[in-house]
């Protein structure tokens, strides 16, 4: 920030926003249109003399609670998901638009349900006023594709603009007195605090070997001279090129550098779309796999024999590794060059969760996948029950450990069946089902 000198106010980042009462009666502009910001806005409303939000574009934001009063997040089902993995990687031009224009209609719909209705007003004509703000007076719609970002979850922002708790501003473009910060539209507004909830990046330089780039014809680069360059863009007296800079690490399955696969892993790069602790829980248990079977070829251990049946989670070849990185980099610097806003590290759905479950060994892609697939119907004939929890139950991690990949207990061949497994998958879909009725009940009622 060249000029933040310029600025006498106080300037925080999110990570050190605790205690929203500490800015009683002060003028706060939060920087930024994610669920942090959201957060930070609606909470500083309660106190602040005045709350801005500025933020360059539209973002998708739901509700936690659909209409029948169900939190919409219980509605994804894992064969579901699959389907639109694949769906996503196979026919991305066609699912993308799509979902595109759901998402709007869906925020339409949400911020439709708290509009106040006028005497005798129709539905139809609440929403084209939902509509019309989301547009023109609160410039969420037209909003960044779930193709590149994940969605807002939030109920209390749209009643908050409503209510004018929170004025929306263009983009935060530089600060330029006192008490003055200069928007991307050219006005100027007076604040004392800025909060700027913009995220973070990824710091690789604890291990300066790190290997960077090296695809897409860019030069190999190291995390250290990585590291070095953006400190020479933070100084105001170096003379450098102020440019965005991307760098990507060079991560087999974003967790391996292909050197040191055997050695070290990384798990802080992934995006993934679903749960973050979730997916970081399965992605420990494909390192230990894949490790375990490193160890078990490096002392000549013996491998699977017959119909053993998983086989080893073992590494690839350093050139296959390679081969692997340079493709998610091109995908990666692609999507990158059409919208700057995706998330390092997003992941590619349908080829990353298959390999994360291959490695860890959980068998569940065998049992059950997306419609075309074919699998799922043996599961479905032998095991009517549990095909019922695991296709229309919650996603869960306790069907990570129902099946039983490693009968001959050979490291990095797969896991045994955690016994209480099935009870447990049982007990989920058996309390979400009651969830659902009870919550749809209330709705009716309502």
């Amino acid at each position: 920030m060249p000029n933040r000198h310029k600025f006498n106010g106080t300037v925080i980042h999110s990570q050190a926003f605790r205690d929203p009462a500490r800015f009683r009666n002060k003028r706060v502009l939060v920087v930024g249109n994610g669920n942090t910001a959201c957060e930070a806005s609606v909470s500083l409303s309660k106190h602040a003399a005045k709350v801005y939000q500025a933020y360059r574009r539209g973002r998708a934001m739901f509700s936690r609670e659909d209409e029948d009063g169900v939190p919409f997040d219980i509605k994804f089902t894992w064969p579901g998901l699959r389907l639109k993995y694949f769906l996503d990687y196979k026919i991305p031009w066609l699912t993308w638009p799509i979902a595109n224009r759901a998402t709007a209609a869906n925020m339409v719909r949400d911020a439709a349900r708290s509009e106040p209705a006028e005497p005798g007003e129709s539905h139809a004509a609440r929403s084209k006023r939902a509509e019309h703000r989301l547009r023109e007076e609160w410039h969420l719609l037209p909003c960044t594709s779930l193709q590149y970002v994940n969605p807002i979850v939030q109920d209390d922002f749209i009643p908050a603009l409503r209510r004018g708790d929170v004025i929306p501003l263009f983009g935060f473009q530089d600060f330029v007195g006192d008490s003055d910060v200069l928007l991307t539209d050219g006005t100027v507004v007076e604040v004392d605090v800025v909060v700027f909830c913009t995220g973070y990046g990824i710091d690789f330089s604890i291990m300066p070997e790190l290997e960077m780039d090296g695809a897409c014809a860019l030069p190999l680069r190291s995390a250290q001279e990585v590291f070095k360059e953006r400190s020479d863009l933070a100084d105001p007296s170096k003379s450098c090129d102020r440019r965005e800079q991307l760098h990507i690490p060079r991560l087999f399955q974003m967790m391996f550098p292909p050197k040191w696969a055997s050695s070290i892993a990384i798990l802080s790069w992934m995006a993934p779309q679903e749960p973050r602790w979730n997916i970081l829980e399965l992605a420990a248990m494909a390192l230990a796999q894949t490790w375990a079977a490193e160890t078990a070829k490096s002392i000549g251990m013996a491998g699977p024999t017959g119909n053993s049946y998983h086989s080893p989670a073992s590494l690839p070849t350093e050139r296959e590794m390679n081969d692997q990185v340079d493709a998610y980099h091109t995908w990666f610097r692609r999507q990158w060059a059409r919208e700057r806003s995706i998330r390092h590290g997003y992941v590619q759905g349908h080829l990353f969760y298959r390999f994360l479950h291959r490695a860890a060994g959980t068998g569940l892609y065998d049992q059950l996948d997306h419609v075309f697939s074919g699998y799922g119907f043996e599961l479905w004939r032998q095991d009517r029950e549990l095909w019922t929890w695991l296709a229309k139950g919650p996603l869960t991690s306790f069907s990570w450990r129902l099946f039983d990949t490693n009968p001959d207990g050979i490291p990095g061949c797969g896991r045994k069946t955690w016994q209480g497994a099935r009870e447990t998958v049982r007990q989920a879909y058996e309390t979400c089902e009651a969830y659902k009725r009870q919550r749809r009940g209330k709705s009716k009622m309502g």
